[in-house]
């Protein structure tokens, strides 16, 4: 196999982190850890076989062309790792390789979600992150999402300037970021803000409605 890359301290700040995404089908979730190198997408092999149900992925990896295939050495916690690898067109052919009922649905994710999305962001980002909230759409720059925290805040009904806000960035300042010159929060934490923000109009116009009613 070829070696992709010696150490990870070659690779550009992005590119250093291991990014996992997560196959789910009727039956199971799969983990898959991939690697961006020189902006192309490379899979853990052993990953990709174990969603695809390939048991010998030493010998799937074997049949693949050499420029499809590689060793990647990477720090970790315990030490260094080496993983076998395969960019895109060996993930294919994997694919082709594999028995299992659920080999076309892998196949149209990967094509449809997963490379768009890396291709596009530097990462792969699942679809519903890339969706609109409440009408606020996200921004996306080297890799990284968020959503406009003003415009979304308004559209949650809270005030910019309301001590919640502070409180908020102090308690969850890792949810909180700037791209570019826009203040943005997470995806998640955008999502999380918009369903409180709802229950809080709610409860607001149920206190109204019971107001009215005493008053009546």
């Amino acid at each position: 196999m070829n070696n992709k890359k010696n150490e990870a301290g070659d690779l550009q700040p992005e590119e250093r982190k291991l990014q996992v995404f997560n196959f789910t089908d009727d039956t199971e979730m799969s983990s898959i850890r991939t690697q961006i190198i020189e902006g192309n997408p490379w899979f853990v092999a052993k990953d990709v076989c174990d969603a695809l149900g390939i048991i010998n992925s030493r010998r799937a990896v074997g049949f693949l062309d050499d420029d499809e295939r590689g060793v990647y050495t990477i720090y970790t916690l315990g030490g260094n790792q080496e993983m076998a690898i395969v960019n895109e067109s060996g993930l294919y052919n994997l694919i082709f390789q594999s028995r299992k009922p659920n080999a076309k649905m892998f196949r149209k994710w990967i094509t449809s979600e997963v490379i768009p999305s890396i291709r596009r962001t530097r990462r792969y980002v699942p679809a519903e992150q890339l969706q609109p909230i409440a009408g606020v759409h996200p921004i996306i720059c080297n890799g990284e999402v968020g959503y406009p925290r003003l415009e979304l805040l308004k559209a949650a009904g809270y005030s910019p300037k309301c001590g919640m806000v502070q409180e908020l960035k102090n308690k969850y300042p890792e949810h909180y970021f700037t791209i570019g010159r826009t203040a943005c929060v997470s995806p998640e934490f955008a999502r999380l803000r918009l369903k409180q923000g709802e229950v809080r109009q709610m409860e607001i116009q149920l206190r109204d409605d019971h107001k009215k009613r005493l008053e009546a």
